[in-house]
């Protein structure tokens, strides 16, 4: 799967499903604060600010970010009590990541390595957890200071005076590459806030819709 803009060229389109928002998809070339600059496929720059509210969340091969003490969610086969870990949520779970197939364990990372780590789970029950470079890890509070340039990124809000874009929510997908062949866009249900950061969470773990 591959990320671009619109293909009309504008820098900001209407979200398929809620004609009062508008969203923006391009690589992150800088972060200025709370704000953000992306470039489209078409090589325009556009602002993306932020507030306290809006909705930050990451995802890609994020396994350092899998440490003692953080709070995760796992979702793989398990395999004679090993889990083999497909997505990792690290942080506050994320509902809107729900992918079929996987039933999501949830616990306490601990002894942390390179290969994985030990799932300690509320019951005390403890499963090793085997992680590789095809593992996905989320985190779906991310700070802005944590977004890494070059990475592709979808917004979502209200368009403002001059072309900036006030996003209610975003999602830096690392895992998807930029490139000029495939528009991949937001769907949503409706404009509620929840509705969209569902839509992210299915861009984030590879279900959304290509046009």
């Amino acid at each position: 799967m591959q990320i671009s803009g619109p293909r009309t060229g504008a820098a900001l389109t209407t979200v398929t499903g809620c004609s009062q928002d508008q969203e923006a998809v391009g690589t992150l070339e800088r972060v200025n604060g709370t704000s953000l600059v992306l470039q489209t496929a078409s090589g325009r720059s556009v602002t993306v600010s932020t507030m306290a509210s809006s909705f930050v969340s990451m995802s890609g091969p994020f396994l350092s970010d899998i440490t003692d003490g953080a709070q995760v969610e796992v979702r793989g086969e398990n395999s004679n009590g090993t889990l083999q870990a497909a997505i990792v949520t690290v942080g506050q779970p994320f509902s809107a990541v729900n992918p079929t197939g996987f039933v999501p364990h949830q616990g306490t990372a601990t002894d942390a390595t390179a290969d994985g780590f030990t799932l300690v789970m509320s019951s005390g029950a403890r499963i090793w957890v085997v992680t590789s470079n095809e593992t996905l890890v989320v985190v779906p509070h991310a700070s802005l200071s944590q977004l890494q340039t070059g990475t592709p990124v979808l917004a979502v809000g209200n368009a403002e005076a001059g072309g900036t874009l006030s996003a209610m929510a975003l999602a830096a997908v690392s895992q998807l590459q930029s490139g000029p062949r495939t528009h991949v866009g937001v769907k949503v249900k409706d404009c509620s806030s929840s509705s969209i950061i569902e839509a992210l969470g299915a861009v984030t773990v590879g279900r959304t819709p290509a046009s």
